[in-house]
């Protein structure tokens, strides 16, 4: 996408500046965009195709960064979603403990047997 160097450059579209992203390997602009664009404002696919383009143009860059910078997220999010099942399960657990039914019950609740029991035991067994 190179232009001229005239002394009147026209402004970039709002395509041409995604486009560029995607060129340059500005994968953060674009999540940034998906995370925080209004949803009726652009073509999901077309952006998530962009952010692909982005994606392999970082990698290929610099593939030891990226790559640390990915596995960064991924034990982010990880630990996030752990941290928000916990909390979750802890408030299940004191909710049936304050309950009629809970009170003198060693075994667990069963929303909690059912949501939780078959993703550990299934972890378990690898």
């Amino acid at each position: 996408m190179a232009r001229e160097l005239t002394g009147h450059m026209k402004p970039l579209t709002i395509a041409e500046e995604r486009e560029l992203m995607a060129a340059s390997g500005d994968a953060e602009a674009l999540w940034q965009l998906l995370l925080r664009g209004r949803a009726l404002d652009f073509d999901w696919e077309e952006v998530f195709g962009l952010l692909l383009r982005a994606i392999e143009t970082r990698g290929r860059r610099d593939p030891v960064g990226f790559a640390g910078e990915m596995l960064a997220r991924a034990l982010t999010l990880t630990s996030y979603l752990v941290f928000r099942g916990h909390h979750y399960a802890i408030r299940l657990l004191a909710m049936h403990d304050r309950s009629d039914r809970g009170r003198g019950f060693a075994e667990l609740p069963r929303d909690l047997a059912e949501l939780f029991l078959p993703g550990w035991s299934s972890c378990s067994s690898t």
